[in-house]
């Protein structure tokens, strides 16, 4: 009698890994045309003048946010301890990391590939933060790095331009897809908080 073969851990976990890190080593271009920004793949992304969202009657700002960009420009300078409510108002393009299916702005990488997630993002530019969740940045600065998602609100800690970008490996930005339209907030301050400044 022979033994029927089996899949064990040991075979599929570098299976599963291999094609993890194909997805992210891919250097496929992006698909279709550029949503976000007019630009060859040799231009840098777009930087916007920064100004100041006035907290009377709660200025807005809205920016396009391109998961190929290093950094993506907001155009909003952050004051310290000012409030701002960030939404992904539009997905102009799919958010998708080479070839895999749609991800969450969130969560990141879907299904099958967040398993192993955890274990590439320690290769990512935030490596507390999910692989190629959508992540806010005050500044360049990495100690405030922020999962944005879908809506997420932020109390800033220092005056630096609000900077996004899709949470990927350095340099393996050619091959992602995605664009998404972000709404910045300024938010009221309640008159709690107004007394106690």
């Amino acid at each position: 009698m022979t033994a029927e073969p089996s899949f064990s851990a040991g075979v599929i976990a570098p299976l599963l890994s291999c094609v993890l890190f194909a997805a992210c080593a891919s250097q496929t271009p992006a698909a279709g045309p550029n949503a976000c920004h007019s630009r060859d793949a040799l231009q840098q992304c777009p930087l916007m003048p920064t100004r100041v969202l006035a907290e009377l009657n709660e200025g807005t700002a809205t920016a396009m946010i391109d998961a190929r960009c290093h950094w993506n420009s907001t155009g909003v300078l952050l004051e310290p301890d000012a409030h701002y409510r960030i939404t992904a108002a539009k997905v102009v393009e799919g958010w998708a990391d080479s070839w895999q299916p749609e991800s969450d702005l969130k969560d990141g990488w879907p299904g099958i590939f967040r398993l192993s997630g955890k274990l590439f993002q320690l290769r990512a530019r935030a490596p507390g933060h999910p692989m190629y969740s959508l992540v806010g940045a005050e500044g360049r600065d990495e100690s405030t790095f922020f999962v944005a998602g879908w809506e997420q609100t932020l109390t800033a800690t220092r005056r630096a331009e609000l900077l996004f970008f899709a949470n990927d490996w350095e340099n393996h930005y050619q091959n992602n897809h995605g664009c998404v339209e972000v709404r910045i907030q300024r938010l009221r301050r309640t008159s709690r908080s107004s007394a106690n400044d």
